[in-house]
């Protein structure tokens, strides 16, 4: 049997490779190597699928506040990754930021909807995380079983 060939790289083009990742890129005033930086593009984009499932959860429960919450931190690491990815020169992976049950285009539109029927209410948001109580709780609509086994 045929060993696999393994292609083999010279010392000086090793060096060169350690020398480009360890130049890296400088984002926002941090700087990270090339290995780092795309750390960072994995870590917005499962922000992106976990925001999408919350957005998910969010409509299915009928929780209007916390849905456009969602929908607001989506659309912000949406424009994080953009941005991200610009600047780094990397191509967007859409197959990354695939969540079972989203339609992008239909979310989209209402997004844009929500903001432009009421933007008074989009400047009064409170971005933070707030904590559950019994009363945030009680707002919460029973969700089909369903939804949570497609949603993850």
């Amino acid at each position: 049997m045929k060993e696999p060939e393994i292609e083999e790289y010279t010392q000086s083009e090793l060096d060169a490779f350690r020398e480009e990742n360890a130049q890296g890129v400088t984002w926002e005033g941090r700087h990270m190597t090339g290995y780092e930086a795309t750390q960072y593009q994995n870590r917005i984009e499962r922000g992106i699928r976990t925001q999408k499932h919350r957005v998910l959860m969010s409509e299915a429960a009928g929780d209007e506040e916390q849905l456009l919450h969602d929908r607001v931190k989506l659309t912000r690491l949406n424009q994080e990754y953009v941005r991200f990815n610009k600047a780094m020169g990397f191509k967007s992976r859409a197959e990354r930021l695939e969540v079972v049950g989203w339609s992008s285009s239909r979310t989209t539109q209402k997004q844009v909807g929500s903001i432009k029927n009421d933007p008074q209410r989009f400047r009064e948001i409170d971005f933070e995380d707030k904590p559950v109580t019994k009363e945030s709780i009680a707002r919460i609509k029973p969700v089909s079983s369903q939804l949570l086994d497609a949603t993850g």
